[in-house]
């Protein structure tokens, strides 16, 4: 049933079994909703129907296999984890997708999702409420709240600090400490994660390894000796090491989602070594899929055409799903036509330098401009046992 307002005297994420032992450290009474539930409520999201997708009179529907996870199959036909390659055009919805499936996996699977943050966009905000938010504890963070309203225009929200907008903010130290970080919040939890400009334990992951020769490096952009001819290395080939680090040294006891948006600029077609070794990373990347499945980790993949991902890596994905554009009923102002249903609102991090971060320190600030920028870099320190 819907909800359309959270449970008396509180507000949404707090009542719920994963919220009240995040924020209070007990185990909540087993009468309480899931986060999943709360979500679907809140969202008219229905409850997930196996039988209405187990046969169809065109063939057998992917969804039972791609939303139910099972170490020895019994409600679907895939023993593990699972992988998928979700395409569709700009604004055909795969955001919505990702966010409808969220739920779906935390509620049949007991299971931790991963979002990928980044600063271009914010799909995750209207979950803020159940959201555990891993921001690198070793660079200065500032961020910028916005709401897209009907007419297209970007207003700021309300001026609240970070840890006041989702449930819990969480810093993490390096790469393994991010995963450590995770595995002690309950299961079935909705977790976004932005990645760490410094790679902070990058580095010690690759080296871990027995799948490359030697070790691939990760140079921050402000300790670039050439920023216009070597801008340091990108930002989200972080994304490597903690895919390296999840699927090699675990957890493995529970059930892990990565969903990865705009993958077409992490594992792009024309990759080649003289972009930090970046073929080299993909081919690591692909050795690890069959280990990934193995050991609990799914990745869910979203982009807009299948020819800008990498081959080697496109070929290995067990389902592909392509969405069709959604009708949207649109009118037209100024000549340009605009979308009637808005992808309500965004964060955008920049990452600075600054003096030493209070727990709980970061605040969102209000901005009158409507654009939406890339993360910025300055020289920061690395932190932690595992640095890279």
């Amino acid at each position: 049933m819907p909800h359309q307002t959270p449970p008396d005297g509180y507000d949404w994420g707090e009542r719920t079994l994963q919220g009240y032992e995040v924020l209070r450290d007990h185990r909540a009474p087993k009468y309480y909703e899931s986060d999943a539930q709360e979500i679907r409520g809140k969202f008219s999201i229905p409850s997930f129907d196996l039988e209405a997708f187990c046969e169809h009179k065109f063939g057998r529907m992917v969804y039972p296999d791609t939303f139910i996870h099972e170490q020895s199959a019994e409600r679907a036909r895939s023993n593990k984890a699972t992988d998928c390659f979700i395409t569709a055009e700009r604004d055909a919805g795969k955001t919505t997708f990702a966010r409808n499936l969220s739920p779906r996996l935390m509620e049949e699977n007991d299971e931790k999702v991963i979002w990928r943050g980044r600063s271009e966009s914010s799909g995750w905000l209207p979950y803020r409420h159940w959201t555990q938010l891993y921001l690198p504890a070793s660079v200065e963070l500032d961020g910028t709240i916005m709401e897209e309203e009907s007419d297209d225009r970007l207003q700021p929200l309300a001026n609240e600090r970070l840890d006041e907008l989702v449930r819990e903010v969480v810093y993490y130290d390096d790469v393994y400490d991010l995963l450590d970080q995770i595995s002690e919040r309950p299961a079935g939890t909705f977790n976004v994660v932005y990645p760490d400009p410094s790679f902070a334990g990058c580095s010690t992951v690759i080296e871990r390894t027995d799948r490359v020769t030697g070790t691939f490096e990760f140079t921050p952009a402000w300790e670039s000796d050439d920023p216009v001819h070597d801008p340091g290395t990108r930002t989200i080939d972080w994304w490597f090491a903690f895919i390296v680090a999840r699927a090699e040294y675990g957890p493995f006891n529970e059930w892990w989602s990565l969903l990865f948006d705009e993958c077409g600029d992490f594992i792009k077609q024309s990759a080649s070594n003289a972009e930090g070794r970046l073929h080299d990373k993909i081919e690591l990347l692909r050795s690890l899929w069959a280990a990934s499945r193995k050991r609990k980790l799914s990745l869910f993949f979203f982009g807009h055409r299948g020819r800008n991902v990498h081959e080697i890596v496109r070929r290995e994905f067990k389902w592909h799903i392509q969405q069709r554009m959604a009708r949207q009923t649109q009118r037209k102002a100024g000549g340009r036509a605009i979308r009637s249903e808005c992808r309500r609102c965004r964060w955008r991090p920049t990452f600075s330098p600054g003096s030493p971060r209070a727990p709980g320190s970061a605040s969102s600030k209000t901005n009158s401009h409507c654009s939406v920028g890339e993360t910025s870099l300055s020289r920061a320190t690395t932190s932690g046992p595992h640095a890279g």
